[in-house]
């Protein structure tokens, strides 16, 4: 914009700069488009979290492989806290594994026995309260692994994932809409395939 100046001795010069109110429009105009930037970003973490825990699901499946190679049978959890043993991030991590399933003797801990075969596996969301959990009661020939509370949408995961026992609808936001239902996805072989 240019406007006219006085000076002092009579003469006049033009002046340019921006007004008030140009400058607040373009500041709101940047601040609408970082926060839509923003939520993109946001979506774009939650999903790649969902991605991660996913992908420990399946590497946990090739891991238990390997074990189930060298040893002859998928390790063994006990009867003790509903037969789950925890892998990282939650009290069953000190849960020791058994000689046979459902079994009484222990031996470890299940991330010292997965050790030769799979780092340890953490959730990508420090403090979610989530983590892996892993069960095998049933025989030497299955078991059932999940990634427990910190899915952050359902929706990422494959129903195949989920336990139809546990999960059916999920509202909007991919969350289980449902008192007795839980976030939690799954991986498993024989009678551990449907979910724990």
């Amino acid at each position: 914009m240019q406007f006219l100046l006085k000076t002092h001795r009579g003469f006049s010069r033009h002046a340019t700069g921006f007004t008030l109110i140009e400058l607040l429009v373009v500041i709101s105009i940047i601040g609408l488009l970082s926060s839509i930037i923003f939520s993109s970003l946001s979506s774009a973490r939650l999903k790649a979290r969902d991605a991660a825990r996913m992908q420990g699901l399946v590497q946990f499946r090739s891991a238990a492989e390997l074990y189930t190679n060298d040893n002859g049978h998928y390790p063994y959890t006990c009867s003790v806290n509903y037969g789950f043993a925890g892998f990282t991030g939650s009290s069953y991590d000190t849960q020791p594994l058994c000689t046979a399933p459902g079994g009484s003797v222990t031996t470890s801990v299940l991330s010292t026995i997965m050790a030769p075969y799979i780092q340890n596996l953490v959730d990508p969301k420090p403090g979610s309260g989530g983590g892996y959990l892993y069960t095998n009661t049933w025989n030497a020939n299955s078991y059932c692994f999940m990634s427990f509370v910190s899915p952050e949408n359902m929706n990422d995961f494959a129903k195949s994932f989920w336990n139809s026992n546990r999960l059916t609808t999920v509202d909007g936001n991919g969350q289980c809409n449902t008192t007795s239902c839980s976030n939690a996805v799954y991986i498993g072989v024989g009678s551990g395939a449907g979910g724990c």
